[in-house]
């Protein structure tokens, strides 16, 4: 008979997701993520499953605890303003003392050659949602914007928020920054 779990799994998983998102996922095994937690390797595989398991539930976590927060901060009348109100919750999130710098996502796309193919599409999914909710966005406040010029806005948007949202994981201050000139760009679609 199998001894009962001694550990919340929900407080766990979160160890496990700052633990990985601070280091990596690739240059972590179970066996170490066990030691570190002091936990029986048996426990985590009987708990989460597989490496690429833990991992994936990992995703699955940081989408709604922490992805999901971040999206609904994009959000104002002007898109200077959704740019504005993103970056003031990114800044906040990223001094806090609680948490990994850096974006979980973002690490897991880095290693994304070094990830399972299942991973990888979990990552390419979650990355997806966040362009699909600037794309929403953008439709709410700019219907009558070609498609051309809205996919071309997202991949302009995502660049400089993920750069100014790094910029201020490394403390430079964006208080003063200016993106009305953001707003210039959207003019004509008013």
């Amino acid at each position: 008979m199998a001894r009962p779990r001694n550990f919340d799994k929900e407080e766990v998983l979160t160890k496990i997701l700052h633990l990985v998102w601070k280091n990596g996922s690739t240059n972590l095994s179970l066996d170490f993520i066990a030691e570190y937690l002091k936990l029986s390797k048996t426990s985590l595989y009987s708990a989460y499953g597989n490496k690429d398991e833990l991992i994936s539930k990992c995703i699955e976590l940081y989408d709604k605890e922490y992805e999901s927060e971040m999206l609904a901060s994009f959000k104002g009348n002007k898109i200077s303003d959704c740019v504005n109100a993103f970056l003031a919750f990114s800044k906040q999130r990223f001094k806090s003392k609680n948490l990994p710098n850096g974006c979980f996502l973002i690490n897991c796309s880095l290693e994304n050659e070094k990830l399972s193919n299942r991973l990888q599409v979990q990552v390419k999914q979650s990355n997806l949602k966040f362009s699909k909710t600037l794309e929403q966005t953008i439709v709410e406040k700019y219907p009558q914007m070609q498609t051309s010029d809205i996919s071309a806005t997202i991949d302009m948007l995502s660049i400089i928020l993920f750069g100014l949202a790094s910029a201020s994981r490394m403390n430079y201050a964006l208080d003063n920054y200016n993106l009305q000139h953001l707003d210039q760009l959207f003019r004509d679609h008013v």
